[in-house]
């Protein structure tokens, strides 16, 4: 099944913050978009226009 690039990325960062709530209340502390689009190998631009909509 083929995926939207805005479908996949927006799983990716959601995953993301998942496992960081998953490990515990000091993991699951406000993180920045940047640290998220870092740790993904995501296009911090793309996500923040994906993130505002």
């Amino acid at each position: 099944m083929m995926f939207s690039t805005k479908a996949e990325y927006g799983v990716r960062v959601m995953a993301h913050l998942a496992r960081r709530n998953l490990k515990g209340p000091a993991e699951a502390a406000p993180i920045s978009l940047a640290a998220i689009a870092e740790a993904e190998g995501l296009p911090l631009a793309y996500l923040e226009h994906l993130v505002a909509r």
